[in-house]
């Protein structure tokens, strides 16, 4: 139930702890064990191939969420559906705007039901309604992961998210933060 704050300037190593914690990155040393199911809004795009079809960009992400091609099968009227892109989703990513990649990446992403949620702060961009959507979908699945990590400059954005804070400094956790 644990929801965590990462903060710290620039630099300081918060998404690469967060791509660590999400199994993106292999740590330099130690280990990192993670039981559950993540979903890591790190890059909500990771996996995506501009030449494939918004459809089949939604089976290639899910390989990057643990899903099979049955489960993302499930899913794909309503990952078109929230993310507006009606009959364009048969067409080539390359084709799409940066705003239609956002809202396609972003409607794969939270299609999954995580154990453990994992935002950085650098979402990217969509129009005002769909960040709107983007906003409510996003808060059920904070309130539905079991643990939930976010890393953000915004101290407004850390203080309703999350119960607990620690900074990080050149790449070392220098205290928690009450």
């Amino acid at each position: 139930g644990e929801r965590i704050g990462i903060v710290g300037p620039n630099g300081a190593g918060k998404t690469t702890l967060l791509r660590v914690m999400a199994g993106i990155l292999k740590p330099s040393q130690g280990d990192v064990t993670i039981q559950g199911s993540v979903v890591s809004m790190i890059d909500p795009a990771l996996g995506m191939n501009a030449q494939c079809t918004g459809i089949e960009n939604i089976f290639r992400r899910g390989i990057f969420l643990n899903q099979n091609a049955q489960k993302m099968r499930s899913r794909v009227d309503d990952i078109i559906e929230f993310s507006g892109l009606r009959d364009r989703i048969h067409h080539p990513l390359y084709t799409y705007s940066s705003g239609m990649r956002a809202r396609l990446a972003f409607s794969i992403a939270t299609s999954v039901a995580p154990e453990i949620l994992i935002i950085d702060e650098g979402l990217g961009t969509a129009d005002n309604e769909f960040m709107q959507n983007a906003k409510r979908r996003l808060d059920g699945l904070i309130l539905n992961s079991n643990i939930v990590i976010v890393s953000s400059h915004s101290d407004e954005i850390i203080r309703s998210l999350t119960s607990k804070k620690i900074e990080l400094v050149c790449g070392k956790i220098v205290a928690p933060v009450p």
